[in-house]
């Protein structure tokens, strides 16, 4: 029996997820430009400069001051990815919580999708709490579909595509069994989240150790 559960939720993401090619507009992919070495950001290069110099012009070690702009030039490395992929990840847990909020707002009647959507968006994880709300004012003014759309655009991740895709075919179609539809994705979602963080917490380590190796050596 749990081996027949975890097939057909599979097979159900999977025909969301040809959905979602299917909804979307497939333009022709531009020619691949030449691949080009990733160089230092402006700012990074500026930095390190300041750094050597103000160290030569304090000690008038030159060694020192290039082990200055060296290390000025790696912060950002030891740094890790920064907000933005905390932020990607916290999007995304906030749309698990919110597609299940959702598929409990439609199992109570709340008497259509357009109406389950705008009271979810009252009660919206703040990650995603502006997309919602704009969510449900396109509903009013631009239909289900465009506004999905441009809901699953504000989004930006395949995850919110296939959300957006099981409400537009929803919408479009009608019937029953959108819950279950949206419970089996919002646990989908739930498991990426997991494994992002897992992926996040192996990458904090060896930045981690560099950091001590780094503060050692200085």
């Amino acid at each position: 029996m749990t081996a027949l559960a975890g097939t057909a939720g599979a097979a159900l993401v999977g025909g969301l997820l040809l959905a979602v090619l299917g909804l979307r507009r497939a333009p022709a992919p531009p020619p691949r430009p030449p691949r080009r070495r990733r160089l230092p950001s402006r700012t990074v290069v500026l930095g390190s400069l300041a750094a050597g110099l103000l160290v030569l012009a304090v000690t008038g070690w030159p060694v020192l001051a290039l082990t200055a702009a060296t290390a000025a030039a790696g912060v950002p490395r030891l740094r890790g990815a920064g907000p933005a992929a905390a932020g990607r990840t916290a999007r995304l847990e906030a749309l698990a919580g919110w597609t299940r909020r959702l598929a409990d707002i439609l199992a109570a009647g709340a008497g259509g999708l357009e109406h389950a959507i705008a009271a979810s968006a009252r009660s919206c994880p703040a990650p995603i709490a502006a997309q919602v709300t704009a969510l449900a004012r396109r509903l009013t003014v631009e239909g289900p579909e465009p506004a999905l759309r441009s809901f699953a655009d504000d989004l930006d991740d395949p995850a919110g595509d296939l959300v957006a895709a099981a409400l537009i075919l929803r919408a479009r179609h009608g019937g029953r069994g959108l819950r279950g539809v949206l419970d089996a994705l919002a646990a989908d979602v739930a498991e990426q989240v997991r494994m992002r963080r897992e992926v996040d917490a192996d990458r904090a380590k060896p930045r981690t150790n560099a950091r001590a190796l780094a503060g050692i050596t200085a």
